[in-house]
């Protein structure tokens, strides 16, 4: 009897310190909401608690859906709509990889991407930020133009309250899995910040931020905690005090962490110890592969931009505003650029940046488009389509639509074949002529994200090789569409290429190695197998066969150099700390050896030229 009033009493001091704190905010993180789907009567659960908290501010912190479809996200406003607190809201990687808007539907509905406020008696500032990884499988990336904008707006917030204290929100903790996580810290260290906060790994977690002095990521948990058990969180602050707590629905708070404001915040640099030269370092994030002409290089940028640059000297040759960030990597096409976009349809440029012809649509652009040069065609996926294209008046040719999600990876083309996988789960060989279906293969799963749509698949005569996050490598007949093997020995990703002979296959696995596969055998064979010591990786950034040598991206930035013949590790180059694009090769600017440089583009917004020099 008197343990259980002891608990009585235990319970009504928790809950008596949350609703005395002086500010109180209430955190769902990773809710995961889909229409229909268990969790979204749970959260109309929790949203229906909070006035019994009445709390300073209400934060939904990253992976609001599952696949931050349109429906989705316009489902997951309605049910927030209730809400009567102060509500900031950011998206997670589930918004971010997958969107079939290209992250504007977001936008559009919520109005931002960010947040920014000042809650409670005692003025917390708090700031929040988008996280990434934008439209294909990384690392976590905060944009160039947000870390610039997180830095005026709490210089601005603190004019106004000087007293202040910060807590900074991320879906990502400050650690290695957001790439560029020490520029995220080094500017937060000039400011008093009580705390990180964010989700992502589904549990409770506290740790100090790496290279800091007692600042801390609090990760908060997951709205389905397992076993029927559903909840959210809620933070107080008082003074320099941060409590912790865990709010299950239909119970009483349960105290997780309490931790004190870090007296002094002193980061230090992780460090290179290399020299670094790049072509280009944007003041925004770029996520397009780059596009080579002559010996110019085209890209987009986060912040609206395509931009062309000098290859020879880094000098801006031209720069178009389009509003909107680019996803789709600019193709060139004789004397002339062509860029798909998510806002203006397809834009074709001449080589001083004027656009001369306009392909007027709605639906957003964020696949890889090829030129065919044999019949003067372009193909170009997109939402629910692909699209054979005239590039000299971007007229549509023929539209195959029987799509139900998004392109992402560029097709493949051999023959009469043009070979292309989507977002449904489904890789599609295509007639180039008309358009028409020839066969579509799926591995037999319904998920959609473990189908091969950012993917560039490998052709040969009589044969196609894929691998997906399914964890496979899939040999399929070119005629039939049926499989021929499918092995995971490995574990594959998106990442793979061919020599130009197509007798071999390059393939990245998910423990960082490189293995090589025989494409002429009838069963899986593989040749050798190379550690590229980069450890886990995920990067589905398409390798590049030239010179004999397998340039690899991965999500950290390196990249690492493979004799494609013998699979001996030439060299590991670190060029940052954020995931490569991709690579293009630069014919024009051919050594005296006889070596082709290779141009390559990394999320942090630089573009490198690597040369071999023997």
């Amino acid at each position: 009897m008197k343990s259980k009033l002891f608990l009585c009493l235990c319970s009504l001091l928790l809950a008596s310190a949350v609703l005395s704190a002086k500010t109180k905010l209430v955190i769902f993180n990773d809710v995961h909401v889909s229409p229909g789907f268990h969790t979204e009567e749970q959260l109309k659960r929790g949203i229906a608690e909070i006035a019994s908290i009445n709390p300073d501010a209400v934060i939904f912190n990253g992976d609001l859906t599952n696949e931050g479809s349109d429906v989705e996200i316009k489902n997951i406003k309605e049910i927030v709509s209730v809400i009567d607190y102060p509500l900031f809201m950011l998206p997670g990687n589930h918004e971010n990889t997958w969107s079939q808007s290209a992250g504007a539907t977001y936008v559009n509905i919520f109005g931002t991407d960010r947040f920014s406020g000042v809650v409670g008696e005692d003025s917390i500032i708090i700031i929040g930020t988008n996280c990434g990884p934008y439209m294909k499988m990384g690392d976590g990336h905060v944009k160039q133009e947000d870390l610039h904008w997180m830095s005026a707006t709490i210089d601005s917030l603190l004019e106004a309250h000087p007293t202040g204290n910060i807590l900074s929100f991320n879906h990502y903790a400050l650690n290695p899995d957001l790439d560029n996580y020490f520029d995220y810290i080094s500017r937060l260290k000039k400011y008093p910040v009580l705390a990180h906060v964010n989700g992502h790994y589904h549990r409770y977690m506290l740790d100090k931020v790496e290279g800091g002095n007692d600042l801390h990521n609090i990760t908060l948990t997951s709205l389905d905690r397992g076993k029927g058990n559903y909840g959210y969180s809620i933070i107080e602050i008082e003074g320099d005090s941060i409590k912790v707590f865990s709010k299950l629905l239909g119970a009483e708070p349960e105290l997780i962490y309490a931790i004190k404001k870090p007296e002094k915040t002193r980061f230090k640099h992780p460090g290179n110890n290399w020299d670094i030269k790049t072509v280009w370092n944007d003041s925004a994030s770029i996520f397009t592969r780059p596009t080579v002409y002559d010996s110019n290089i085209v890209f987009g940028t986060s912040n609206g931009y395509i931009r062309s640059v000098n290859l020879k000297d880094s000098l801006l040759e031209w720069q178009y505003f389009g509003g909107a960030p680019y996803y789709s990597m600019p193709v060139s096409v004789k004397e002339e650029i062509i860029v798909p976009t998510i806002n203006e349809g397809i834009l074709k440029f001449d080589k001083q940046g004027k656009v001369i012809a306009h392909f007027a649509d709605s639906l957003p652009y964020v696949a890889d488009g090829i030129y065919d040069v044999n019949r003067n065609l372009l193909y170009q996926g997109g939402y629910g389509k692909l699209v054979a294209i005239n590039p000299e008046t971007l007229r549509e040719i023929w539209i195959f639509d029987s799509i139900s999600n998004y392109c992402q990876g560029q097709p493949a083309i051999d023959g009469e074949e043009i070979i292309f996988g989507a977002w449904d789960s489904y890789l599609r060989s295509v007639n180039v002529n008309n358009g028409e279906l020839n066969w579509k293969w799926n591995n037999g799963k319904s998920s959609n994200i473990l189908g091969p749509g950012n993917v560039v698949p490998v052709v040969t005569p009589t044969r196609v090789l894929i691998v997906a996050p399914d964890r496979y490598m899939t040999m399929i007949d070119r005629a039939t569409g049926e499989t021929i093997w499918r092995d995971n020995s490995v574990k594959y990703r998106e990442s793979l290429a061919a020599n130009p002979e197509k007798t071999l296959a390059y393939a990245k696995t998910m423990d960082g190695q490189l293995i090589a596969v025989d494409l002429t055998s009838d069963s899986f064979n593989p040749v050798w197998t190379t550690d590229l010591n980069i450890g886990y990786e995920h990067a589905p950034c398409p390798s590049l066969v030239v010179d004999d040598m397998v340039y690899v991206g991965s999500r950290r930035g390196i990249v690492s150099i493979v004799d494609a013949k013998t699979g001996e590790l030439l060299a590991n180059i670190p060029l940052g700390v954020s995931e490569v694009n991709g690579f293009s090769a630069v014919p024009a600017l051919k050594t005296a050896a006889g070596f082709t440089p290779v141009a390559v583009s990394l999320i942090e917004g630089t573009v490198t030229l690597l040369t071999p020099e023997k």
